[in-house]
């Protein structure tokens, strides 16, 4: 990758849907997603199978202890330093190129002798979804939903949109959980890990209206805001973090919504920008991201990446570019109802 300056112009999110609306979402492809179902054959859970290491020290069962939901969970263990245990779904018909929310609920027991929440101790789980094509052949697997943490934890939740392959015509979700054979804890740790609630669904995100493609609403100082977007033009804004360090300094540009941005220095390596505040207490429901940035300098190698590394919005979510001259530009909506 050759330097390359960002300007990063504008950054917006809003609201978009409520949790009770999920018309952006089609119906659940996992069989058997709360695993309720039990084979008659293994009392495992239907549709699904499990894979496993030679020489013992590994176990699955279906478990009605601790399940998140409904009666029961899928329960997965390993006892003995090099074990691996791993739960296959059965494969899923899939659309070529479209894009699927991943996710699947976990809670885990093990890991580690301190119960660190994320401490490295040999004992590792992560989730996965496999491509195939209409000849069985994989053609790739997911590349953004995250592993699970090193440590023992209550329910949680990983979840991500992924990208089918445009070759693709099936998939199956895996979760594996393995006892590395050299745990850096010098001791073999005994560990489960509890399943549920798994989703592949078909994401059809809804189009972006006209007022969230304009310039961002100017409120009145103290006034009432009327504008469903919350934004920082981050050039100017006191509550966005981090400017003017090593990765960013504030500019001038006749190009920017209000007339300055950030500007990423070239040849500094990568991290970040700025970053807005957090927010801890946003309540359920699809959210948009409206991004506007500029690469300038160098081209990129790969230009069908957007802006490279400084805005990660996946493709299908990007708007198409307008360049001018050497300069690439996309602009994102991101929306509420």
């Amino acid at each position: 990758m050759l330097p390359v300056r960002v300007q990063l112009l504008l950054t917006a999110v809003a609201v978009a849907v409520t949790a009770a609306d999920l018309s952006w979402l089609d119906a659940n492809l996992v069989p058997n997603p709360g695993f309720e179902s039990l084979a008659a054959d293994t009392g495992l859970p239907e549709g699904w199978t499990v894979q496993a290491s030679a020489g013992g020290g590994t176990a699955a069962a279906s478990d009605g202890q601790v399940p998140l939901e409904g009666a029961r969970a899928f329960r997965l263990e390993v006892t003995a330093a090099g074990a691996w245990i791993r739960a296959s779904s059965a494969r899923i018909t899939v659309e070529g190129g479209a894009v699927y929310l991943f996710s699947v609920a976990f809670r885990q027991e093990g890991f580690n002798p301190t119960g660190g929440a994320d401490t490295y101790a040999g004992v590792s789980s992560h989730p996965a979804v496999h491509w195939f094509d209409a000849a069985g052949q994989q053609v790739g697997g997911s590349t953004v939903v995250s592993r699970f943490p090193y440590g023992p934890c209550a329910w949680d939740l990983r979840d991500a949109l992924e990208r089918a392959p445009a070759q693709a015509r099936s998939a199956r979700i895996l979760v594996t959980l393995s006892l590395d054979a050299k745990a850096q804890s010098g001791q073999a740790i005994a560990s489960k890990l509890w399943l549920d609630a798994a989703q592949l669904r078909h994401y059809r995100p809804p189009p972006t209206p006209d007022w969230a493609r304009g310039e961002t609403a100017r409120n009145v100082d103290g006034g009432i805001a009327e504008n469903r977007l919350l934004s920082f033009f981050v050039g100017s804004d006191e509550q966005f973090h981090s400017r003017n360090g090593k990765w960013s300094r504030t500019t001038s540009d006749s190009a920017a919504e209000r007339g300055v941005c950030l500007l990423a220095p070239a040849a500094v390596g990568q991290g970040m920008m700025a970053h807005s505040p957090y927010f801890p207490a946003l309540p359920p429901g699809l959210y948009r991201l409206r991004v506007r940035a500029r690469c300038g300098g160098q081209r990129l190698r790969r230009p069908d990446h957007g802006v490279g590394r400084a805005a990660a919005v996946p493709a299908h979510a990007r708007a198409p570019g307008r360049g001018r001259g050497n300069l690439s530009r996309h602009r994102v909506g991101l929306h509420p109802p």
